[in-house]
C-alpha cells in the first residue's frame, strides 16, 4: 500500500510537463522581444535613409514632398474594359441536312491606369 502512494513515475511525468511548458513560454517571450528589436532596427534604418535623401534633395534644390511610408490604399486606379463578340453561322450546302459551321471572334481589351496619391488624398 505504501508503494502506491510514493511512486516516482507520475511525479517525473508532471515535472517534465511543467518544464516543457516553461520552455515554451520562455521561447514565446523571446520571440516578442526579438520581433520588437527587429522592428526598431528597421525603423531606425528607414529614418536614417529618409534623412539622407532629404538632405540630398535640399542640396540639389529638388522640388516636391517626400513621404516616409508607402500605403497601397493611396493609389487611384481606373480601368476601362472593352469586349466585342462577333459570331457567324453558315449553313453548309444541302440545306436540308441542318449541318452548319459556326465561328466566333471574341476580343477583350483592358486599359488600367494607376497613380500613387499622397497620404490623406486617397478615396
Amino acid at each position: 500500500m505504501r508503494k502506491i502512494f510514493f511512486r516516482q513515475n507520475g511525479q517525473m511525468a508532471n515535472e517534465h510537463a511543467i518544464m516543457i511548458a516553461l520552455v515554451i513560454a520562455a521561447l514565446m517571450a523571446m520571440t516578442i522581444v526579438l520581433k520588437r528589436a527587429l522592428q526598431g532596427r528597421l525603423h531606425d534604418a528607414k529614418s536614417t535613409m529618409m534623412d539622407i535623401v532629404k538632405d540630398a534633395s535640399v542640396e540639389a534644390n529638388a522640388v516636391g514632398r517626400l513621404y516616409g511610408e508607402y500605403e497601397p490604399y493611396y493609389a487611384a486606379t481606373n480601368s476601362d474594359i472593352e469586349r466585342s463578340i462577333q459570331q457567324n453561322k453558315i449553313l453548309l450546302p444541302g440545306g436540308s441536312t441542318g449541318i452548319s459551321r459556326k465561328s466566333q471572334d471574341d476580343t477583350t481589351s483592358v486599359n488600367t491606369v494607376s497613380v500613387q496619391l499622397p497620404p490623406g488624398e486617397g478615396g
